[in-house]
């Protein structure tokens, strides 16, 4: 096997393992997940540690081709394969803003409700029995 056919296997094998890691942070990025902050930094760390690797061996890949028509068609091929990581990228760069509107949104109701519970406390009002807000008087 000589060294093209040998980066071109990686290639192929880190193009399979990003579209993996692609699908699992979709998966965790779903509406009906809570994300902790704590996985949000892994899954970010995750991947920019495999798109290093994959553009490592992108360079070495693409840096010999293009000489002959076979290898013109394998570089066709790696820009196809490479369009569809793209669109995936785009797909979970959406699901990521929408967590996060939604993260943020919740925490906004959360922060409202906190200063409503603190209006109820008695150390809030100054007597010793909360008092409580009624329709009757």
């Amino acid at each position: 096997m000589n060294a093209a056919d040998e980066q071109s296997r990686l290639f192929l094998g880190i193009l399979d393992e990003f579209k993996q890691m692609q699908q699992r942070h979709a998966e965790v990025l779903a509406p009906a997940s809570a994300v902790s902050q704590d996985v949000l930094l892994r899954l970010q760390e995750e991947h920019g540690k495999l798109f290093a690797r994959l553009k490592e061996i992108l360079d070495r890949v693409i840096g010999g081709f293009a000489k002959t028509e076979s290898e013109r068609e394998k570089a066709a091929f790696y820009c196809r394969a490479m369009q569809d990581l793209l669109e995936g990228e785009k797909a979970l760069r959406k699901t990521a803003a929408r967590q996060k509107d939604s993260l943020g949104s919740r925490l906004k109701k959360l922060r409202c409700g906190k200063r409503n519970l603190l209006g109820y406390r008695s150390a809030a009002i100054g007597s010793a029995k909360p008092r409580f807000l009624s329709s009757k008087t």
